[in-house]
């Protein structure tokens, strides 16, 4: 694997009266071996927010379903929309239904993979698995798991349709180190920010509001161009 390192960035993270400094390299240059990213072809991307830039990456990785289709268990995404949907019009109990909501978000946004194949990544997390196979990552939930199923549980008459509209728009994953996802839940681990739930803020609905903020101290999202 060959690094090539462009410049040499401190990053400061603030969460509250927290402050973690890091040191980010350039993400372009890291390519090679499974597990490993980016590559010449590196570019910026559109993000679903205004707010936050997303990076494209090349990986030399396969992107395969978390759960393989030959097994039982395998459901599509249309699929998942369906059951779910059947679920919330039926006369089960809530916790049934909570349940069964939030296998569902899990399968989800791992349905290409818990890290390999996960669409989107942190710069940071990309740069420690790089350095180090093994380095301890996390799967997180741009908009937690609660909030979703929240959302259709109020639905009054849901459809497949509008359940996989829901579930497609707000069930995305990130792998992020550890100490951005502390960051990341120190305020909104279970929630989000008030703009999200308020019609008439431009970040109504947006499902990158908890990340936005992060945007300032360096935070970038890349989006692997395989997945």
């Amino acid at each position: 694997m060959t690094r090539s390192a462009r410049q040499t960035t401190t990053v400061d993270y603030n969460a509250g009266a927290a402050v973690v400094g890091i040191f980010a390299s350039s993400i372009r240059g890291l390519r090679g071996t499974a597990g490993s990213f980016g590559g010449e072809n590196a570019d910026t991307a559109v993000c679903e927010s205004p707010r936050l830039k997303v990076h494209k990456a090349s990986c030399s990785t396969t992107t395969m379903p978390r759960i393989p289709e030959k097994n039982p268990r395998y459901r599509t995404k249309q699929q998942i929309a369906e059951d779910v949907a059947f679920v919330l019009k039926s006369p089960l109990s809530y916790g049934t239904k909570f349940a069964v909501l939030k296998d569902a978000c899990w399968v989800w946004t791992e349905f290409d993979g818990k890290y390999e194949g996960c669409r989107y990544w942190t710069k940071m997390a990309m740069l420690a698995r790089a350095a180090d196979k093994k380095a301890k990552l996390i799967h997180e939930h741009v908009v937690p798991k609660k909030v979703v199923i929240n959302i259709l549980m109020d639905l009054r008459e849901p459809t497949s349709e509008e359940v996989y509209s829901i579930l497609d728009r707000f069930l995305t994953g990130v792998v992020v180190t550890p100490e951005e996802d502390g960051l990341l839940n120190c305020d909104h681990r279970a929630s989000m920010p008030p703009e999200f739930f308020d019609p008439d803020s431009p970040q109504y609905q947006d499902a990158w509001l908890r990340y936005a903020p992060f945007k300032e101290h360096g935070i970038e999202i890349v989006c692997r161009a395989d997945s």
